[in-house]
This record gives C-alpha cells, sequence and structure tokens, in this order.
C-alpha cells in the first residue's frame, strides 16, 4: 500500500451530530467509496435491518470508519503505517467526542481493539464496556460484513446491538 493510496478518496462520517448511538466500522468498502456515506453497501443494509429489529432507525445514528480511506478486504487497519493510522484514530476519537454519543458500537475486532483496547469480538460482542477514552458506553459486535461472508449466524447480532 503507498501512501497516495491514504490521501485520496475519502469517507467522511454520516449522521446527526446529536446522535445517541454511534456506529464504528473499520474503512469504507467500495459502495461507501461510490456513494460517500459509511455502510451505504450490504453490510449497510444488514446493519439498518439490525437496528430497526430493535426500534432504531439509521437517520438517528452517526455511522463512521477508524479510517476514512478504503483498505484491501483482507488487511487490518493495523496494516496501515503508524504515523497514519495514529492521524486517523484521532481524528475518529475527535468526532466521538464531539457527538458525545450515549453508547458506541464497535464493529468488529479492529474497532474493538481501537475503541476499547480489547482483542477478542467472540468473547466480548455484547457486552457493556466502556472506552479507552472519554468513558464511553461501548457494546461490541461483529461486523455485519462477516455475517454476509457466512462466518457467523444470523440472529445473535438481533440480540446485542
Amino acid at each position: 500500500m503507498n501512501n497516495a493510496a491514504f490521501t485520496q478518496t475519502r469517507v467522511h462520517a454520516s449522521g446527526p451530530t446529536a446522535a445517541k448511538i454511534a456506529v464504528v466500522g473499520m474503512a469504507p468498502a467500495k459502495v461507501e467509496i461510490q456513494t460517500g456515506t459509511p455502510f451505504a453497501g450490504p453490510s449497510g443494509q444488514m446493519l439498518n435491518e439490525a437496528l430497526a429489529a430493535n426500534g432504531v432507525y439509521r437517520k438517528d445514528v452517526y455511522t463512521t470508519n477508524i479510517l476514512e480511506f478504503p483498505i484491501p478486504l483482507s488487511e487490518s487497519v493495523f496494516t496501515v503505517p503508524r504515523e497514519i493510522l495514529n492521524i486517523e484514530i484521532e481524528r475518529l476519537w475527535a468526532e466521538l467526542e464531539s457527538v458525545s454519543p450515549n453508547v458506541i458500537i464497535p464493529l468488529g475486532a479492529d474497532p474493538l481493539k481501537v475503541i476499547c483496547g480489547l482483542d477478542g469480538i467472540q468473547k466480548w460482542r455484547g457486552s457493556i464496556l466502556a472506552s479507552e477514552r472519554s468513558n464511553f458506553k461501548c457494546v461490541p459486535s461483529v461486523h455485519p460484513a462477516w455475517i454476509l461472508r457466512g462466518m457467523y449466524k444470523w440472529l445473535p447480532i438481533f440480540k446485542h446491538i
């Protein structure tokens, strides 16, 4: 990955800046790049369904990613050069502190690590945790993309979002 890739297409956060819920993913994918909106593709559709099944609607949720630029599907945000990752993490925290949601939903292992400092999404999904900074409540979940790839059963996502 060359550094030019980190400065080209960026997808900024979406949703109300006074949202009670913030959802944090890893990085935008193809549809998100095309639309300029986080969680606009199949993962976003599944997220919308899971939220709606729990009486929460996307228009009321702040959505963002650790990275505002795409990375290869098989890579982690931790493969990005550390100085660039640190800038992105500081931007993310500034966003979250500005919105000040009641709860953050980290979707997947990388957001769980960045937000809560913990490893093991399977161990922690559905738990009420504290963020490493600003003492936000967090309820991590598996990422909808993981479910779409057949790595997880659909029903459990409804039980802890």
